[in-house]
């Protein structure tokens, strides 16, 4: 009788602490997956947030959303068919409205996500886009640019109240008393001082400067638009984090166009494969012959740069969990995959 007694103790007691093991991993799972503003992700008081989202999917894709207390600001939104991967970064991070939505070039793969966007009718104050757009779009349909998608872009914008602003009238945009996003190119396609280049060397190029921390976001530049910010803009300036062109792959600028930046860290927007075939060769072999620090979207998931006061800068990164089981499938492997933690002083 006391042997079933000691049995059924030893058996309530596992049977407590597994409860207490099941309602801890939730709760941790629970915080991991809800988190309340994007700005609250890093340890400290950051003033200015940049992730680079992992919208690579179907497609390769570029989106870049760029919060402080006082803006929001999504540079590219990927693709209409990965939307699935942008949707619940928005959602995740209680990212409501936009500010800004900034198209740097018309590539389905950079414009896609605002088309969804726009049919929720998610609300966007002002969206800068090439209104020039239609008339070229067709030389690259359907693989690259698709004209009734841009037609539909505006018709969508004008529906929500969303002001529609060609893109060369964007200046500068404050996002704080120490932040801004700054033009650095913004040409047309057709009538720009780019010889020989094509729509992606009509990308908008901008320059973030975040206390003190200065980031070059390139849009797709591929060779012709970058020899030309290296002869003219890079000539006399340099950033500590590059948001590579053109999604690491060929046709992107020479390598003297990423000496000439003199940043020591590279934002990837790539898939996995992408970056890890030939197309990506000269990229990937630059990087490690340079000992250029590489996030890969594909490879780390979303990347988190939070910006302080002091002009230093800290880099994480946020990997989608879309389960309870696989919440727990990544903790068990955080020691082969550890979070990333990059400061400036690791520079």
């Amino acid at each position: 009788m006391s042997t079933m007694k000691a049995l059924r103790a030893n058996l309530h007691s596992q049977l407590f602490f597994i409860f207490l093991f099941l309602a801890a991993a939730y709760l941790g799972w629970f915080s991991f997956t809800r988190v309340p503003h994007l700005l609250e992700t890093a340890d400290g008081n950051a003033r200015v947030v940049w992730a680079s989202i992992d919208v690579n999917g179907h497609h390769q894709g570029d989106a870049h959303l760029i919060q402080s207390a006082g803006a929001t600001v999504l540079i590219d939104a990927g693709s209409e068919l990965d939307f699935g991967k942008l949707s619940p970064f928005l959602e995740r991070f209680a990212i409501e409205s936009l500010d800004f939505a900034i198209v740097t070039h018309p590539h389905f793969d950079h414009y896609g996500g605002f088309i969804k966007m726009l049919e929720s009718r998610f609300p966007i104050k002002k969206l800068f886009i090439d209104t020039e757009g239609l008339s070229f779009c067709k030389d690259e349909a359907p693989w690259g640019c698709r004209p009734d998608d841009l037609t539909k872009i505006t018709h969508l914008a004008k529906l929500n109240g969303t002001e529609i602003i060609d893109r060369r009238e964007l200046l500068t945009i404050t996002l704080d008393r120490a932040t801004t996003l700054d033009i650095v190119a913004n040409f047309s396609y057709k009538t720009g001082p780019i010889e020989n280049g094509d729509i992606n060397d009509s990308s908008l190029v901008l320059a973030l400067n975040a206390h003190g921390t200065k980031v070059l976001f390139t849009g797709d530049a591929n060779r012709a638009l970058g020899v030309y910010l290296t002869n003219s803009h890079l000539a006399s300036r340099r950033y500590d984090i590059l948001k590579a062109p053109h999604h690491g792959t060929e046709g992107l600028p020479d390598n003297g166009f990423f000496v000439a930046t003199g940043a020591r860290i590279f934002v990837v927007p790539s898939p996995k494969e992408l970056w890890h075939s030939d197309r990506s060769k000269r990229l990937r072999e630059f990087t490690k012959d340079h000992q250029i620090k590489t996030l890969v979207n594909g490879e780390v998931g979303h990347v988190l740069v939070h910006f302080f006061d002091n002009g230093a800068f800290r880099i994480s990164n946020v990997r989608e969990t879309r389960s309870f089981k696989e919440w727990l499938k990544d903790q068990l492997l955080l020691r082969r995959n550890p979070p990333l933690k990059i400061s400036r002083q690791s520079f």
